[in-house]
């Protein structure tokens, strides 16, 4: 289990809870087809495809509310990244994010 990961998205969340009062927020309220957004997000070498956040190929989350636990990047074999947002896939728990982790 990736710790940092964890606690990196667990002080966003406190960050969004304090910034948005009592407002659900779910960052699942909109699950529509997307672009890719370069956000500063990293990622190592690996084969072209997507991956969740907890996955060894996502080294950084990037900006824009971006979170390693619920989130799905696109990483490349030249170590680009872009960020697609939540993913019902990538949501749950460490041992369901490591299950989508391209080999």
């Amino acid at each position: 289990m990736d710790v940092a990961k964890l606690k990196r998205d667990y002080d966003i969340r406190t960050l969004r809870v304090r910034e948005l009062g009592a407002r659900d927020v779910s960052p699942f309220e909109s699950l529509s087809k997307r672009a890719c957004v370069s956000n500063g997000c990293k990622c190592k070498k690996v084969k072209q495809g997507q991956y969740c956040g907890m996955c060894d190929a996502v080294t950084a989350a990037g900006g824009q509310g971006a979170l390693y636990g619920t989130d799905i990047y696109e990483c490349s074999p030249s170590g680009a990244c872009c960020w697609y947002g939540p993913s019902s896939t990538c949501a749950g728990s460490v041992e369901n994010d490591k299950k989508y982790c391209p080999k």
